[in-house]
């Protein structure tokens, strides 16, 4: 990896549009205490992008159900990141709903571009 492509060393997440793909993404589901019920949850991470057109790039951050149905989701529509951007913090919040069994968390890019995400940490802030 080059200097530009990682934040911390030794590596980053890369997602590159080499076809025609509608989008790339990358998430994990993290299960939920019932503790956190009511709370907000703040996704964070250090992203960076290159030649991000169409829909652009950033976080997403989903409640999900006990099936997996989405309940709430946040994939910064109002402000996504295009063109090419260097490495800059970027966090997203949503509030934990009462059914919810799953938290996902993940990066995602629409279109074409490249994007790259390291340091992404998940945390209740109320």
């Amino acid at each position: 990896a080059t200097s530009d492509s990682v934040w911390s060393v030794p590596f980053s997440l890369k997602i590159h549009r080499y076809g025609t793909e509608t989008y790339g993404a990358m998430n994990q589901l993290v299960p939920l205490q019932a503790s956190c019920i009511g709370k907000t949850a703040r996704l964070s991470a250090h992203l960076s992008t290159a030649d991000a057109v169409d829909g652009g790039a950033g976080l997403t951050l989903q409640m999900l159900g006990g099936a997996g149905e989405i309940l709430d989701w946040n994939h910064m529509n109002d402000s996504k990141i295009k063109l090419s951007k260097p490495w800059q913090t970027y966090s997203i919040t949503l509030k934990i709903l009462p059914k919810t069994a799953f938290i996902s968390v993940g990066v995602m890019l629409e279109g074409g571009g490249t994007l790259w995400a390291d340091d992404m940490k998940l945390e209740l802030i109320d």
